[in-house]
This record gives structure tokens, sequence and C-alpha cells, in this order.
């Protein structure tokens, strides 16, 4: 019974496996890079209270990634 249901749902198995190693790999590389802009862009404008102009700057940097995740989200 087992062999039958692993035969009925390999496909979308692989395919969210897939794609869950895509956004992993995703992830891993461009986390490194949003974790310096937040320090060097976000992190300082929190103690004077101002941090329009930075919050601005750093979704500049990733507005592909966020458009993308937003489209996975909506055919989720």
């Amino acid at each position: 019974m087992t062999r039958f249901a692993w035969l009925q749902s390999k496909a979308q198995t692989l395919v969210v496996a897939g794609l869950l190693a895509a956004l992993a790999i995703t992830t891993g590389i461009t986390g490194v890079h949003l974790s310096h802009l937040y320090h060097q862009l976000v992190a300082p404008c929190i103690a004077t209270n101002s941090c329009g102009l930075a919050m601005d700057e750093f979704f500049r940097h990733y507005s592909f990634l966020q458009n993308a995740l937003m489209f996975l989200l909506r055919i989720a």
C-alpha cells in the first residue's frame, strides 16, 4: 500500500522538494547580503526614528526577490 501511495504522489513530492531546495539555495545566497544591508542601512536609523528613506533603499535592493516571492504566494 505504501508503494502505491508513493507512485501516486511521486511527481508532486519531487516538484515540491525541488521548489523547497531552490528556495533554500536562494535564501542562503541572498541572506548574508540582505543581513549586511539591514545592519548598514536600517539599524542606525532606528535610534533616530527616521527610517523611511533607509527602508526604501533597503527594499530597492531586493525588489525583484520580493516580487518573485509575492508571485509564488499568489499561485500557491
